[in-house]
């Protein structure tokens, strides 16, 4: 879908280009005849606004299936950020900044509520993040209290094999 709308926009620069070469004939036309000058100049202006009216439906359309495609994308990721993948959550995430930053010129109001979206799904994708890390660090934490616990007693029952055993497991 993409390529076709490349190549519609490949086509649409030639045909703009062909219009530009039209103009410059138009305006180097010699004075006078002055109805007809004007009908060609309507029809200048016609052909003008079809040009910019199919530039308008190529970049909507480019900007549609590329917006879908990070909304879908956002879905991957929240999908991974619930269950904890968030290598996968970060790898697709990355993918969405890289569709945002080849959406088509304009459209500003569409690209602030996408932006919003972006920004909130990496708010959770970070919160999520920490989350995780917190809470691998309070078991390693409850892990290591337990040890020295263990440690303490061994040491106390004069088992110094045993509790340099734990030591080790702790460092």
């Amino acid at each position: 879908y993409v390529e076709f709308i490349d190549i519609l926009a490949l086509r649409l620069d030639a045909v703009e280009e062909l219009y530009l070469q039209v103009k410059h004939e138009y305006l180097a036309l010699p004075e006078g005849f002055i109805e007809r000058r004007v009908a060609l100049q309507d029809r200048l202006l016609e052909l003008y606004k079809n040009i910019i009216l199919s530039k308008k439906k190529i970049l909507t359309a480019e900007f549609d299936g590329k917006a879908r495609a990070i909304l879908d994308l956002m879905k991957v990721t929240a999908d991974n950020i619930n269950h904890n993948d968030f290598d996968a959550a970060h790898k697709s995430f990355d993918e969405i900044n890289v569709l945002y930053r080849e959406l088509p010129e304009g459209f500003l109001k569409e690209k602030t509520e996408l932006q919003n979206k972006i920004l909130d799904m990496y708010q959770t994708l970070i919160m999520g993040n920490a989350g995780v890390y917190q809470n691998k660090v309070d078991a390693e934490a409850q892990f290591v209290k337990h040890k020295i616990d263990e440690c303490n007693r061994l040491v106390a029952q004069k088992k110094f094999d045993l509790a340099r055993e734990a030591y080790e497991e702790i460092t």
